[in-house]
């Protein structure tokens, strides 16, 4: 620029651009959401369809057929999840939404998602929420994901019995409450060399100790990372052919 000719306001272009950019990542993480979220719905389907089918009457070569449907789809979605797994790390330091909304909808929505499959599989599914729990702000739609991947893995590892999703009042304090959200499961639960990976693996939250075959691993990769850009805490107890538990530790303002 020469002579009388304003020089450009770098501040404002940067922030601009930065804001730009934001919007955009916005625009992308919630893409990566929604499509985890069909391919969540998409693994309960399929985890039903795969529980009729051994007990329909179809031939065996019918079933084997079908069976081979089944499995190929279901690797389809563990390849989809390892993309989306890179994608997600890319979206750590995305801002966090702050709206008003009931964690008695939240639940029920995720209840939703999951009976369908339950019922198919003969499992009984049951919802708790604290009834003097007030609405709160905070960001609905990664909580949702985070409820919807954990019940997820749960279906997917309980054969018998029931799923469970619990919402308690665990502390108040200026404003602000602490909630417990429970996923409780009577499936298969995990040996206790498997607890260890996972809580070697939840404690980094490191991609590389996540083992290619292993969806559940990439779902909870996943969680793990929600939680934490939520701020939360995430645990969890299992016991061997008894069934695990997966709790949730957040904070939320009061409305």
């Amino acid at each position: 620029y020469i002579g009388d000719y304003p020089r450009p306001d770098v501040t404002m272009h940067n922030y601009r651009r930065m804001k730009t950019e934001d919007s955009l990542k916005h625009f992308e993480f919630n893409r990566v959401l929604v499509t985890q979220e069909k391919t969540s719905n998409l693994s309960h389907e399929l985890v039903g369809f795969e529980d009729m089918l051994e007990e329909s009457n179809m031939l065996p070569i019918q079933k084997e057929h079908a069976k081979n449907i089944i499995d190929a789809s279901l690797q389809l979605q563990r390849l989809l999840n390892e993309q989306l797994v890179s994608r997600e790390m890319k979206f750590c330091e995305i801002s966090i939404e702050n709206k008003s909304f009931l964690i008695s909808t939240l639940v029920k929505r995720v209840y939703d998602r999951i009976y369908k499959a339950a019922i198919n599989r003969g499992l009984s599914v049951f919802i708790y929420v604290d009834p003097d729990l007030p609405a709160l702000l905070g960001d609905e739609r990664l909580l949702g994901q985070v409820l919807d991947i954990l019940c997820s893995n749960a279906l997917r590892l309980t054969k018998q019995g029931s799923v469970s999703i619990s919402v308690q009042l665990l502390n108040n304090h200026n404003g602000y409450v602490q909630l417990g959200f429970e996923v409780k499961d009577t499936g298969t639960g995990m040996p206790m060399y498997r607890q260890n990976e996972l809580l070697a693996f939840l404690a980094t939250v490191d991609v590389t100790k996540i083992s290619k075959d292993n969806t559940i691993n990439l779902d909870l990769f996943i969680c793990a990372h929600l939680v934490k850009l939520l701020q939360g805490e995430l645990e969890f107890e299992s016991k061997f052919g008894k069934g695990s538990q997966f709790l949730i530790k957040l904070w939320l303002k009061r409305v």
